[in-house]
Order: C-alpha cells, then sequence, then structure tokens
C-alpha cells in the first residue's frame, strides 16, 4: 500500500526547495564568498614566486587587490571613525578610506607574509544571516583560525548591497571588533582635525 503523505509535509519540502532556487539565483553565499577569498589570500602568501625580495612588491600588490575586492573600506572607514566621519569632507573621506584600506593590508594580510603559514587551517563554523536593512542583506560568519594548539575564533561581519557581492564591513577576532577598536581611539583623540588624522595614517602606510 503506497505511503501518504500528508500536505503539510509537501507544503515545506516545497518552501525548502523554493528556499534553496532562491538562494541559489542570488549567487554565492556569504560563507562561500569570504571562504574562496581567504584559501586566495592563503595562496598569494604562500606562493613560491613570491618568496625572492624582489618579488615583495607584487606581492604587495596582488593582496591589496585582494582586499579590495574582500573588503568594503567605505563601510568600515565610516564605522572606525563614528560621529567624526561627518566632521570629514567628501573628498577627505575618500582619502581617508584610501590610507585606511592599505593600513588595513598591511596589517591583516601583509603581516602574514612573514610567518609561517603552511599548518594554519580555517575552520568554518556556521553562517549566520541577519535582519535586513534598507534592502542591505547582513550576515555573520563565524571561523576558527588553527594553528598547532592554538584556537582563534574570527568573526566576518559582511553585508551584501542589491545586485552586488558579499564583503566584509568589519572583523571580530576573539570577541574584539576591529571597527569597534579603531573608533574607541580616534574617540579619545578629541583635539585632531581630519587633516591631522589623514596625515598620520599616511605616514603610517607610507613609512
Amino acid at each position: 500500500m503506497p505511503m501518504k503523505i500528508k500536505p503539510v509535509v509537501i507544503l515545506v519540502i516545497l518552501f525548502q526547495i523554493a528556499i534553496f532556487f532562491q538562494s541559489s539565483a542570488s549567487g554565492p553565499s556569504a560563507r562561500m564568498v569570504i571562504e574562496t577569498a581567504v584559501n586566495e589570500i592563503i595562496a598569494i602568501i604562500k606562493d613560491p614566486m613570491y618568496l625572492s625580495q624582489s618579488s615583495k612588491d607584487r606581492q604587495k600588490e596582488s593582496l591589496y587587490a585582494k582586499a579590495m575586492d574582500t573588503f568594503d573600506f567605505k563601510t568600515l572607514s565610516r564605522l572606525a571613525l563614528g560621529k567624526r566621519f561627518t566632521h570629514f569632507s567628501d573628498g577627505q573621506k575618500k582619502e581617508f578610506s584610501y590610507y585606511f584600506s592599505k593600513l588595513i593590508t598591511d596589517i591583516y594580510f601583509e603581516k602574514m607574509a612573514g610567518t609561517n603559514v603552511e599548518n594554519i587551517k580555517v575552520a568554518w563554523v556556521a553562517e549566520r544571516e541577519l535582519k535586513e536593512k534598507k534592502s542591505i542583506r547582513r550576515a555573520d560568519v563565524e571561523s576558527q583560525i588553527l594553528q598547532n594548539d592554538i584556537k582563534i575564533p574570527v568573526i566576518y561581519r559582511m553585508m551584501k548591497k542589491p545586485e552586488e557581492k558579499w564583503q566584509v564591513y568589519d572583523i571580530k577576532i576573539e570577541g574584539v571588533s576591529m571597527a569597534a577598536n579603531y573608533r574607541e581611539q580616534y574617540r579619545q583623540r578629541i583635539s585632531d582635525t581630519p587633516e591631522i588624522i589623514i596625515a598620520e595614517l599616511k605616514k603610517k602606510v607610507e613609512k
């Protein structure tokens, strides 16, 4: 005798199928995007063609290009400056974002090039989509960086604007937000003008 399937079960299955195809049609998930980006960054760092000192500038350019593709530095810059962001002119906002993107690449990407990444593994723990705001999708992708007996929890906070790809707008490392960390530093420097902040940032990048 054929098994009877309840109408509610059929509705649930159809709903899940619809969700699957809707997700597929909207492009890669946040986790897929950041997982691919991290793998490509590690590949650039490990690439033997960059072992010689003369090739370091090309490696730096490759890492920066990947950073620009992976991060939404405009949003990250706004979050890092907090309320002070409104004190910057449009030109100053662009200039700050440019040098800030260079600094982040130096700190988080290029410094890895000087470490042993052969035994570094990344475990992808979970992806949690958050409430949409003004047609902008947001998601937190949780991961762990594993090296020897050390586990470092890293959360990539990501956003997807209409017709655009998922990008990182903040990173939480061991519970500490990158954007909040810089925002607190700039908050304490009450007397610093946008010109002073940009000049100092430029000096750090060009040293």
